[in-house]
């Protein structure tokens, strides 16, 4: 998922939400409308189409984000939520299988682990 701001980093996304911002997600694509508006959730950015270079957790209460949450592993649950295609840094792989993704990632990008 995204935020409705494109955040350039995840510092930027961190700082907005502490300094009281509304920040807001969306599903780009054919998976918009199932934005969940309670619970944690995987966003990422920079917007596609740049390349993605950071992934965050974010705790939603009524569709607005109250937390950012980082960990070693963001990158793989935004994968296993099914939230992202993973954009490696020189092009775009799309796997519907989120095993067979997480598998793509262990073996070629184990750094982003």
């Amino acid at each position: 998922m995204y935020t409705t701001t494109n955040f350039k980093t995840k510092k930027a996304l961190k700082d907005a939400v502490t300094n009281g911002k509304p920040v807001t997600v969306f599903q780009p694509g054919p998976f918009q409308g199932n934005e969940p508006s309670d619970g944690w959730v995987t966003v990422e950015g920079p917007h596609y189409p740049q390349p993605h270079r950071w992934y965050a957790r974010a705790l939603l209460q009524d569709g607005v984000v109250m937390t950012v949450k980082e960990g070693a592993r963001s990158m793989l649950q935004c994968l296993r939520d099914g939230g992202c295609m993973y954009q490696p840094r020189t092009n775009r792989v799309e796997v519907s299988d989120s095993a067979a993704v997480c598998h793509f990632v262990q073996k070629h990008y184990p750094e982003d682990l």
